[in-house]
Order: structure tokens, then sequence, then C-alpha cells
């Protein structure tokens, strides 16, 4: 979709500032539905978790190759916060809000989107380090929505963001969801692509606008 000019220009003398056209991605349990160009990343293909067997594990963790998803609810709130943040270096997505809240309000935005439950907000790691996040929230009986992911700088280019995408779906699936809905960043192409690999499709296209209602946060 195309920005209007004079909604924009509205906007502005409002206080809004643009922030990015946001695409919205979508996968379906019924994959006749899910659209043609992504009959590729078959739903039957996706590796098959596990459950660990460790006896140190915590209850909920589950392997997938190297990477340990871990709830939430066994770590610290530190501990998320800290890897949430350490996501955000050099990342892609929508970087004109940066600074603007603490990661502290991100997350309790966050678990204000939908049922929160700490049992689908992941830290991964590997290896007993942490090197990324999947937080997901369940909107209805059968619809959730993949809030945020992200992999820390330097563990990125591994690979991994398909293989967390398609976990997410893989959890989803065992709640007993049939869809599962996230947003990115349009100029974001890599993880466009990542997420078309990981068997989503595109759903629809926004300009997203914001107001800022307080000056920038500083750098922690």
């Amino acid at each position: 979709s195309t920005r209007d000019p004079r909604q924009e220009k509205r906007l502005q003398e409002l206080g809004f500032q643009y922030l990015a056209q946001l695409v919205y991605m979508y996968q379906l349990a019924d994959a006749d539905r899910v659209p043609e160009a992504n009959s590729g990343s078959s739903i039957a293909s996706v590796p098959q978790e596990k459950q660990a067997t460790d006896a140190a594990v915590v209850p909920g963790m589950r392997l997938e190759g190297e990477l340990c998803f871990v709830p939430s609810s066994a770590r610290s709130a530190a501990e998320l916060q800290d890897v949430v943040e350490r996501t955000y270096a050099g990342s892609l997505d929508c970087p004109a809000i940066d600074g603007l809240r603490t990661t502290e309000d991100v997350l309790d935005g966050y678990r204000h989107t939908g049922r929160f439950s700490p049992d689908h907000w992941f830290l991964i790691e590997e290896r007993g380090q942490a090197v990324g996040c999947l937080l997901l929230a369940e909107h209805s009986e059968h619809q959730w929505e993949l809030i945020y992911m992200g992999i820390v700088a330097t563990s990125r280019g591994r690979g991994w963001g398909e293989r967390i995408a398609r976990f997410a779906w893989g959890h989803v699936r065992r709640c007993g969801g049939e869809q599962l809905v996230l947003a990115v960043d349009a100029r974001d192409e890599p993880a466009r692509a990542m997420y078309r690999r990981a068997g989503f499709a595109d759903w629809a296209h926004r300009h997203v606008y914001f107001k800022p209602l307080s000056t920038a946060m500083p750098s922690a």
C-alpha cells in the first residue's frame, strides 16, 4: 500500500512520526489455505523437537539440534531482559523506536498482548549461553501471535532464525493452535525471506506511525 500524503501531513501536525511499513504474515494448520508460493515449506518437513532428557533441565525445556528452548518461568526476569536487550543490537526491525522505551516497558507491553503465559516465552540457549528469545501469545483458542523473536548479534548468520520460527509453529500446534501471525518491518528483507522459508505467507501491509510521549531513554 502507498502512503497518503494528506493523511501523513495531518498526523505530523499532531506530532506523529512515520515508523515503518509492517508486513503481517501468517501460517495455518490447514495447509490447503496456505498460498501456493509457500508450498515448498512443508509443515511435514519440520524437524521434530525433542523433550530434554537430562536430569538437570527444567520442566518444559525442549531441544532442537544444538538449541535449547527454556521457558522464561525457569529463568529470572533479569536474564530475560538481558537477552532481549542484546537482540536489539544491529536489528533491522523498526530501528526508529530504539531507545524510546526501556526494555522493561517493552516486555510489560508484550505481557499485555493476548493471554500471557511465561511458559510460552522462551530463552534460547546454546551450550548454556543465552543466544536469543522467542515470545508467543495466545489470542483465542486457535489463534496465536509471534510477538517477538530475536538472536543476539554474535550468534547470527547460523540459520537459526528459520529453526526458531519452525519451533514456534510446532509449539503452537502442540498447544492446539491453528493459526500463528506476526508482523515484520517491510525493510527487513532477510527476516521476511526467513519467515517465508519457515512456511509463513504475507497477509497484509500497513503503514504505522507513532508519537513519542517523552524524551528518549538513555542507553543502558
